[in-house]
């Protein structure tokens, strides 16, 4: 029942009667940068189906793990020299030491339908239910904010919003001298699921034909997911900032000295435009003899579409502690460019005695990011 994630029509070509199949996946990734290593390490993905098939008509239902990963340094270390908005250094003492996580899960519930219409030909479809999940937690010096925040952005992305316009007012009013960093937090530290949360709508459709009796093709179509924006409440977004007196009052409670200070604001996240790529493909299985299948798979993943920018606001609440930036709102673009996908698999199979089938495979992709 994998079929349901990747050409409902081979359903069809089952046996008569129901199946099911349980499955769990497991990714162990090893990512690092800037000599940090990430000690996001393990991610299982779960995996249930069912099919019936009668008269030619095969329909059931199915859960799968889509895809998801994520990454988690301990602190700004993984950062390339760490800069404030005025150019001072963040390391050597000045390092937050705030956790830097990211945790993206895609799962479907899938409702299939496949008809064998004669012996040579199957068709098959499925109406899929996607959620997506994450977990974000992000550390943004003061260089790469300041230059977001400017007009036309930079090469990063960009900031707008009000807030970014009061940030801007207290600085050209000399109440803020500098700006060290901003840390975006939305996490529910649960192994299964994310803080930001959003549910949408996809479908495939896919057929196979049977060339010959020793020759099937295949072809199938996944459609770009139509998920609404992730929203998570909760979340928190701090500024370490330093401050003049004359922030006393306006931007920190009355009294406070001058010195450099972190601004705790609490609100609304919503990750915008986030969807799962549009797919699709084509195949052969080409069996020569009793002993021999030899199969090759072509996919296109459309991410340059989906992932040209990671896009996400921030709507301050009107909690009295969030001080002048209540009510505010940050939006926030990162530039992501990722290049679409080819993804060329070819496998074998050689029966070597009745009880015995061995089987060897190579699945050859560009790397998209």
């Amino acid at each position: 029942t994998a079929a349901l994630m990747i050409n409902p029509a081979t359903l069809a070509l089952m046996k008569d009667g129901t199946r099911v199949d349980l499955a769990a996946g497991f990714l162990g990734p090893k990512v690092n940068a800037n000599g940090q290593e990430s000690s996001g390490t393990a991610y299982v993905m779960p995996a249930f189906g069912i099919a019936h098939k009668q008269n030619d008509l095969v329909f059931g239902f199915g859960i799968f793990a889509q895809g998801g990963m994520g990454t988690e340094y301990s602190n700004a270390g993984f950062y390339s020299n760490p800069r404030s908005m005025m150019d001072a250094s963040l390391l050597g003492g000045g390092d937050p030491g705030y956790t830097n996580r990211s945790e993206v899960g895609v799962g479907r519930a899938l409702i299939p339908l496949a008809l064998k219409v004669n012996d040579q030909l199957t068709l098959g479809g499925s109406v899929d239910y996607v959620w997506a999940t994450m977990d974000l937690q992000m550390l943004i010096d003061g260089s790469h904010f300041g230059a977001m925040a400017m007009p036309g952005g930079s090469k990063f992305g960009s900031a707008s919003g009000s807030m970014i316009t009061g940030l801007n007012n207290a600085i050209s009013g000399s109440m803020i001298t500098d700006v060290q960093w901003g840390y975006l937090n939305f996490s529910d530290n649960n192994d299964f699921s994310g803080k930001a949360k959003a549910g949408g709508v996809a479908g495939k459709l896919g057929f196979t034909y049977k060339v010959s009796p020793a020759l099937s093709i295949g072809a199938s179509y996944h459609s770009k997911t139509n998920l609404n924006d992730l929203h998570a409440d909760g979340a928190s977004m701090t500024l370490r900032a330093s401050y003049t007196g004359t922030a006393a009052g306006v931007l920190l409670p009355p009294g406070t000295p001058a010195g450099t200070y972190n601004a705790t604001l609490t609100g609304k996240i919503k990750v915008q435009n986030f969807e799962w790529p549009e797919m699709y493909g084509f195949g052969f299985s080409y069996t020569p003899d009793d002993k021999w299948q030899i199969v090759g798979d072509y996919r296109r993943i459309g991410w340059a579409a989906i992932m040209k920018r990671f896009q996400m606001s921030f709507d301050v609440s009107n909690d009295p502690n969030n001080g002048a930036f209540a009510g505010s709102h940050l939006d926030m673009s990162m530039n992501q460019n990722w290049k679409d996908q080819n993804v060329l698999m070819l496998g074998a199979a050689y029966k070597y005695t009745p009880k015995l089938t061995l089987r060897g495979g190579i699945n050859v992709a560009n790397n998209p990011v």
